[in-house]
């Protein structure tokens, strides 16, 4: 997934959308902010900002916040990339100030406690254009979703396999692929998906084949299931990304 994608999908599909963007950040503006925040934005966030400085959404007053707003350290001294009905909540970014491109934007819970979601603004977007805040795959559920993968962190298939992304991939990622990848992994004959991880050690290639390690998270779900040989894809939301063969299952946590 790539910000380029979200760009270019808010351009052409603008009206299908309750968001209303605001002009894109100058240069003056994004110097001003780095150096308020004594930090450099990330490549993805930066390209994101001189196409729109933030936006508003009508659902529940939710935006992206201006950078303007951002570089006012004496209004809020974290960097709350986004919020809604005026801070009730809010999701801070935090950049790796020795590597602007390293970066986590999570959310902080009830209890203080910090959910990291993702070091993808792309990412981040994609979630709240496809579920909003409150529906399905939207920014709630994701919190939700990683509380319940933490949670079922024992219940893990550790597979080897064969994988080749193809098809739409490349309308979501940017190829080659460094990083690893959180997505849903559906098996061949399996009613549901569960959520996996795919560990990316080397790049990986539009259209190539690799032999790959997924944690499958959810044993339970899988257990009479899985096995050396079966076919399976790997995908975001309804997407299919990704088609696999399993070829061996090299860890097993017990229930």
């Amino acid at each position: 997934m790539d910000i380029s994608n979200i760009i270019n999908y808010l351009k052409t599909h603008l009206d299908q959308t309750d968001i209303t963007l605001n002009p894109g950040a100058s240069q003056e503006l994004i110097a001003r902010f780095e150096e308020a925040r004594n930090i450099k934005l990330p490549d993805d966030i930066r390209l994101f900002y001189e196409f729109s400085n933030g936006f508003n959404s009508n659902e529940d007053d939710f935006n992206i916040v201006p950078l303007e707003d951002l570089a006012d350290i004496t209004y809020h001294e974290e960097l709350f990339i986004a919020q809604f009905l005026i801070y009730c909540d809010a999701w801070e970014l935090e950049i790796d100030l020795n590597n602007p491109d390293s970066y986590g934007i999570f959310v902080i819970q009830n209890d203080s406690s910090k959910i990291v979601l993702t070091n993808s603004f792309a990412e981040f977007l994609q979630r709240f254009l496809n579920g909003g805040l409150y529906g399905k795959g939207g920014l709630y559920d994701w919190a939700e979703e990683l509380q319940r993968q933490k949670q079922d962190h024992s219940k893990e298939i550790v597979i080897v396999a064969n994988l080749i992304f193809s098809g739409n991939a490349s309308s979501y990622y940017r190829f080659p692929i460094r990083e690893n990848l959180r997505l849903s992994f559906l098996l061949n004959g399996a009613a549901i998906a569960t959520p996996s991880e795919l560990i990316v050690d080397d790049a990986i290639k539009f259209n190539k084949s690799y032999r790959v390690q997924i944690i499958v998270i959810n044993q339970d779900v899988l257990e009479d299931l899985i096995y050396i040989g079966n076919e399976f894809h790997l995908a975001t939301f309804t997407i299919l990304l990704a088609k696999g063969t399993i070829l061996s299952i090299s860890k097993r946590f017990p229930k």
